[in-house]
């Protein structure tokens, strides 16, 4: 890499700009005026040229990579030393002025001299203009008599005149309009610094010379006309006339309503800064959505409520931070919808709440915004004041001629929109000036990395002011003055409290304070949406490749004091090296083979039960968890987190199930320091209460059926719905998912039953029992999306999957792509799972479930927080590996997705559990025999046991999944029919014998009249039987008994499994068989025994100890899997409890007795 030229020193500025230290203001000036010819020639190509007293920033284009931009800048101002001034002469400005200013007496004191010698020296001297700043048309002069170098006021002036001449400094200037200073004002003058009738505005511009005469010598000087803008209006051409017709009247603009578009970029040298929407990419959007050209203006609504009044037939959209209101008219009122085109009838009102999260909302008219342009934009530029005033109650808004194509499908809204109170992450590019807070303490730049600022409410375009403890700038540095250099959009400007500025749309240009560090380019739209009372958390962010361009990185010529001292240069990556699987069965041994490949080590754990299971074996280390039940075990948050801490693991991987929707847990873990591998507990609240994400749901416009959308308070609630509605309805708990909690009710009589029987699952299952109701969609199919979010706000959707056959609310087989749908049935769906999910701000992956009706009817049905049972069948028509990519997301890298989601051919999963369908789909636990699956081209076998393996009755029944891969479903079915004849297991009972039926099943491929399975087809409509496999009354619960014994003089604790123990007492001829689980404590069953139907809990007794009952009536309720079953006095007489309600029980286990 060449050496960039003498003097002149490079400076990080962002991502997109460098910053050209040149020592001095005359070097700035040559530097600035080669690198300007360079530009003008087509021989160097960058956005902007800023320069400022001892600097210029250069901005875009070849600035992005500054390594490769310090190589060509020797070649760009080779010659122009500083001795030889710049080649060509700039123009020459004369400016009469006034001498009669309110400090002209003042200043003289300052200089020594009287007030007619300060008028002569101001006259004498020869300016040339170094930069602009401040405002439009302001521009500072050099080059003035030394000895009219004074200080700026103590206490600025709140107004100071336009033609203001005043000193500061070493600089003069005149003010182009009014507005507030601390210049030492010396006299006025009647030219105009600012004209938007004159071409170009500004009357100087850097490197213009100045002279200034008194005014009875005044020669004329072009422009001094207003400052009004013309009249040219908004359009493609930017064409004049009339106004375009009224679209809409205000009616509240709420606190600020401003038009914008896209800005103005490129005006620097008359002082103008791009302006432009605050979020650039909510723009786009919505102008994508209503079918405008993208440089269509739009409005730009602040934080609080907005309404208006449609004065014709419009169409509009929303994007940036959602609201939610609503359209009325005289049909009565309607909800809006966020992130797609809506209609708004002449007459109708519109009203718009205050954001939910987010600070700007941009709301687009088709046709786009007609206001007069200035400068070729229709921005408000609030620093500047230029553009459209902001909108006030009465003002018409006019639509213009921007309409260029159809209107588009719904936009899905980001994630991690910032909320009052809720952390932001923010990637920052320290420099260029983060040597000033270079201290060996923790008060200067580390500061700004180690702590959560808080966004004040003195906010605005301008800038986000922050507060927090204050930075303190390093030794060498306190009480320096920063001559004043050029300013990035997201710059983090630091003044003398320490409280920092990052600076957005409507910056100044130059400024006097130093910048720390640039928030990256890619986050400056969330930084745009901060609202008051956000807390922002800045991570230091690696420069790019390009920026680097994987030079050296010891280029002199690059100022690598900028980096944070002891803080890692990267984005917020954080590496991960050791993973806790907090889970058991199929799953875990999915994580654990996923972080072999990653290169992470697998910690796993294990209840008393699994000892010897698959995952165990397959984990780098295990850990138990000294327990039977999972309450005990995989439901022990401290237990988990103990064993995170010993066995140093730096992440947590929830699996499915268990704790894995649980924001309680996952908070925990991210409170002990470690990284959540799944969505933020935010978000896992949010989604896991199905009243809010219904809400949410309808916000962004997803399809629902009628429901309520808070719990009903009672079962007359839920009975009072359906009389509205009608039936079926479907009562689902509020809280948790996966099909617990929820029943459908098909007759009025049965509404309250099914309601305390969902109260109470929930209840058990969640330990909440809030309940919703909604219509039930009848012979639902169930479909679901896959979804993946990151970060940096990216929100893919994998492609669907079809869940439909199901028992008891469980899935039992599922394919992907979902079969036998539309393109635009499909999209629709994408579309709502991704507006979904970004509207939660959702990281990590997920799964969002619809029910589609046997009319055509789609409707959300809820959000899986989790990566789900049946993931496999999305990885193999995609070739995305999910846990990998859980991987990268929770160690805050993006996703490595492509932008269009590959899909070929099509698989289908089937759930291999150890369930009787010969005995309505009982649990069968025991000991597996034999277990011979099957192999060969396009078969998958993800499972969690093995022959000799113990399939225990205290958790989920599910042995593994076997997945089919074909290039079409036809090819898959034929698999399929293959792979489950070879597959044998014996010992146990499972569904295999349903999956072969299944695969032959007409309703199923999809002959004749169609795909006809739907969620309730299993239950209502399957006429295959299957013969009963023989109950195992007591499984055994590959028990584990703990000896103590001593080794090396220490007491240690080990675990011995029952089935070891038993061998070794047989092979010492003792004998030591073990209990049988089934007997309790030796009772022996008669005729009034009250007996276990399979393994599972005693979830309820319905009738009290000493009761009497009668023969046949209902007594108890065990539950497993998510089915009730009654248990029944076998006689009539006297109950005798022996379990407890809650208690883990086994098939034929005595839970109590009817006396006679």
């Amino acid at each position: 890499m060449s050496a960039a030229p003498d003097g002149v020193h490079l400076r990080r500025a962002g991502s997109d700009a460098v910053l050209l230290d040149c020592g001095s203001l005359e070097r700035a000036l040559e530097v600035l005026h080669r690198l300007s010819v360079a530009r003008d020639a087509g021989t160097l190509d960058v956005d902007e040229l800023v320069p400022a007293a001892q600097t210029v920033l250069v901005r875009g284009g070849e600035a992005r990579g500054p390594r490769g931009f310090a190589d060509r800048l020797s070649a760009l101002i080779e010659g122009a030393g500083t001795e030889g001034g710049l080649a060509d002469p700039m123009p020459e400005t004369v400016i009469p002025v006034r001498y009669d200013g309110l400090d002209l007496a003042e200043v003289a004191e300052i200089a020594g001299m009287s007030a007619e010698q300060v008028v002569e020296r101001h006259l004498a001297a020869r300016y040339t203009v170094a930069f602009t700043g401040f405002a439009p048309g302001f521009a500072y002069l050099s080059g003035g008599d030394p000895a009219l170098v004074v200080p700026r006021r103590s206490t600025p002036r709140p107004r100071i005149d336009a033609g203001s001449v005043g000193l500061a400094g070493p600089f003069s200037a005149v003010y182009p309009r009014q507005s507030p200073g601390g210049w030492q004002l010396i006299g006025r003058t009647a030219s105009s610094m600012w004209d938007l009738d004159r071409d170009p505005p500004a009357l100087l511009l850097p490197g213009n010379r100045v002279r200034f005469v008194p005014e009875r010598e005044a020669v004329k000087v072009s422009g001094d006309a207003t400052t009004e803008a013309p009249s040219t209006r908004t359009g493609p051409a930017g064409g004049s006339g009339p106004a375009g017709a009224v679209a809409l009247e205000v009616v509240d603009p709420g606190l600020q309503t401003l038009v914008q578009d896209r800005g103005r970029p490129g005006l620097a040298a008359m002082g103008v800064s791009a302006s432009g929407a605050a979020d650039r990419q909510a723009l786009a959007a919505v102008n994508r959505l209503v079918g405008n050209d993208g440089k269509a203006p739009a409005l730009e609504l602040g934080i609080g409520e907005f309404s208006a009044k449609a004065a014709a037939d419009v169409v509009l959209a929303l994007t940036g931070a959602p609201r939610t209101g609503a359209i009325t008219g005289p049909d009565g009122s309607r909800p809006v919808p966020y992130g797609r085109v809506f209609a708004v009838a002449a007459g109708e009102s519109l009203t718009l709440e205050a954001p939910s999260r987010g600070f700007r909302t941009v709301l687009a008219i088709r046709g786009g915004v007609d206001v007069p342009l200035v400068l070729g934009s229709a921005s408000r530029d609030t620093l500047a004041g230029l553009g459209t005033e902001p909108l006030a109650a009465g003002d018409l808004v006019h639509v213009g001629e921007w309409a260029s194509a159809e209107t588009a499908e719904p936009s899905p809204s980001r994630g991690r929109l910032p909320r009052p109170g809720r952390v932001t992450v923010l990637r920052v590019l320290p420099g260029p000036r983060d040597d000033w807070f270079a201290r060996e303490d923790a008060t200067g730049l580390r500061r700004l990395w180690s702590q959560d600022w808080t966004v004040t409410p003195r906010s605005d375009r301008v800038g986000v002011r922050l507060s927090g403890a204050p930075l303190v700038r390093a030794e060498d540095y306190t009480g320096r003055e920063l001559p004043s250099e050029g300013l990035a959009t997201g710059a983090l400007q630091v003044p003398p409290d320490g409280q920092p500025v990052l600076f957005l749309a409507d910056r100044p240009l130059t400024g006097g304070y130093p910048v720390i560090g640039v928030v990256c380019e890619e986050d400056l739209e969330l930084a745009a949406q901060l609202p008051p009372d956000a807390r922002v958390r800045f991570v230091p962010a690696a420069p790019t490749r390009t920026q680097f361009d994987d030079a050296d990185t010891d280029d002199p010529d690059i100022d690598e004091s900028e980096q944070p001292m002891s803080v890692p240069t990267t984005t917020g990556v954080r590496p991960l090296t050791t993973v806790l699987i907090a889970n058991r069965g199929e799953i875990a041994v999915r994580v654990a083979r996923a972080a072999r490949e990653a290169g992470l080590r697998s910690v796993a754990v294990y209840a008393d039960a699994d000892i010897d299971a698959l995952h165990v074996q397959v984990a780098d280390d295990a850990y138990a968890l000294y327990g039977e039940t999972p309450a005990e075990t995989y439901l022990d948050v401290e237990k988990l987190l103990e064993v995170a801490r010993r066995s140093g693991a730096d992440a947590v991987h929830p699996g499915y199930g268990f704790l894995s929707e649980s924001a309680r847990f996952a908070r925990a873990v991210q409170d002990a320091g470690l990284a959540w591998i799944g969505p933020d507990p935010e978000a896992i609240e949010l989604l896991g209460d199905k009243a809010r994400a219904r809400a949410l749901a309808a916000q962004v416009g997803a399809p629902l059926v009628p429901g309520t959308n808070d719990p009903v308070k009672d079962a007359d609630e839920a009975v009072a719905f359906a009389d509205a509605h009608g039936l079926p309805v479907i009562i689902k708990a509020v809280h948790g998912g996966g099909g617990r909690g929820m029943r459908v009710v098909r007759q009025r009589e049965q509404i309250a039953e099914a309601y305390e029987s969902a109260v109470r699952e929930a209840v058990t299952a969640f330990g909440q029992g809030d309940c919703l109701v909604e219509r039930f969609l009848d012979r639902p199919r169930h479909i679901e999306a896959q979804v993946l979010g990151d970060r940096p706000g990216r929100i893919a959707v994998l492609g669907t999957r079809d869940c439909s056959l199901q028992r008891r609310n469980q899935k039992l087989v599922e394919e992907a792509p979902a079969p036998f749908l539309d393109a635009e049935l499909r999209e629709r769906i994408h579309q709502a799972a991704a507006g979904i999910c970004g509207a939660a701000g959702y990281v990590g992956a997920g799964t969002v479930e619809f029910l589609l009706g046997d009319d055509g009817t789609l409707s959300f049905l809820e959000v899986n927080t989790r990566l789900q049972v049946e993931h496999p069948v999305t990885e193999m028509v995609t070739g995305i590996d999910l846990v990998r990519e859980q991987f990268r997301i929770a160690a805050g890298e993006p996703m490595r997705v492509p932008e269009q989601i590959p899909s070929f051919g099509h698989a289908i999963e089937f759930r291999i559990n150890a369930e009787d369908p010969g005995h309505g789909y009982l649990p069968t636990p025991g000991l597996i025999e034999r277990f011979d699956a099957p192999s060969g081209q396009g078969v998958r076998l993800d499972a969690g046991f093995a022959a000799g393996h113990t399939v225990p009755g205290t958790f989920d029944s599910l042995l593994g999944k076997l997945v089919v891969w074909g290039r079409d479903r036809t090819e898959a079915l034929e698999r399929s029919r293959r792979a489950l004849s070879e597959f044998e297991i014996s010992g146990v009972a499972t569904v295999l014998p349903f999956d072969r039926y299944i695969v032959t099943e007409p309703a199923f491929i999809g002959s004749g009249s169609g795909f006809g399975v739907h969620t309730r087809w299993i239950e209502e409509e399957c006429t295959a039987t299957f013969e009963p496999a023989a109950i195992v009354a007591a499984p055994g619960r590959a028990g584990l008994h703990r000896l103590p014994l001593e080794i090396d003089g220490r007491l240690v604790e080990v675990g011995i499994p029952d089935a070891l123990l038993s061998r070794l007492g047989a092979a010492g001829g003792t004998g030591g068989a073990a209990t049988d689980p089934g007997a309790s404590d030796g009772a022996v069953a008669d005729a009034g025994s009250l007996l276990a139907p399979f393994a599972g809990t005693l979830n309820a007794w319905k009738a009290d100890d000493g009761a009497t009952v009668a023969e046949g009536e209902t007594v108890a309720v065990v539950e497993a899997m998510k089915m009730e079953v009654p248990v029944k006095a076998p006689r009539a007489g006297t109950l005798r409890r022996v379990a407890a309600a809650g208690a883990s029980v086994v098939a034929k286990e005595i839970l109590g007795s009817v006396e006679t």
